[in-house]
């Protein structure tokens, strides 16, 4: 890929990403190290922002979340915990960044006793998490469905099974995004809990 293809590429995720204005820069310097292989990172000239600059009306549901991967991880929990009460320590031990991707930190067995039950911890984990850490106001389906598969949870029944989590709301005809509403507080709270053990499902 040429420096300018490299550019172009990168810059189109910090806009897909729907970063705050204020972390672009970063995350964009971050975008073209991911995508160049190197292990430095590319300052980005006049031109290639401008270039970019014309797809700032594509939705905020990234289709490639590793232009987050600029923001702080420290950031990123407190914001979480900031949101929702639940401790930094405990996100840390259910929750982890991959190349600013938020992934859930737990075998399959520990998210739930079946198969629907696991897709929706799953989905609460990643949605809440985006949400509040990397301040995404639609959370785009295909972040959750491919951390689903990631950790064999996936099946044809998903969007079913997912289709009533309290406080996560999916919406959308072909291009399906997750909203977080008040009680997915709760339901977060509960799904870390799960994911700990210190339920008394979890120690059942």
């Amino acid at each position: 890929m040429s420096v300018s293809e490299t550019f172009k590429t990168a810059w189109a995720d910090v806009v897909a990403a729907g970063l705050p204005e204020h972390v672009q820069a970063a995350a964009f310097v971050e975008a073209v190290r991911i995508h160049s292989g190197s292990p430095g990172a590319l300052e980005p000239t006049t031109k290639e922002r401008q270039s970019g600059g014309g797809r700032g009306h594509e939705s905020k549901s990234a289709e490639n979340g590793k232009a987050s991967a600029a923001l702080d991880s420290g950031d990123f929990f407190k914001a979480i915990e900031r949101e929702t009460g639940v401790s930094v320590d405990d996100l840390e031990r259910v929750i982890f960044l991959n190349d600013g991707v938020p992934q859930v930190n737990a075998a399959r067995r520990k998210l739930g006793s079946s198969l629907k039950q696991q897709q929706v911890t799953a989905t609460t984990l990643i949605t809440v998490s985006r949400h509040f850490g990397l301040n995404e106001s639609d959370v785009g389906d295909k972040h959750v469905r491919d951390e689903c598969k990631r950790l064999s949870v996936f099946d044809r029944n998903f969007a079913t099974n997912v289709k009533n989590i309290p406080g996560v709301l999916q919406t959308g005809d072909r291009a399906k995004v997750f909203k977080v509403r008040t009680a997915a507080i709760e339901t977060f709270t509960d799904a870390v809990a799960l994911v700990l053990g210190t339920t008394a499902e979890a120690e059942s």
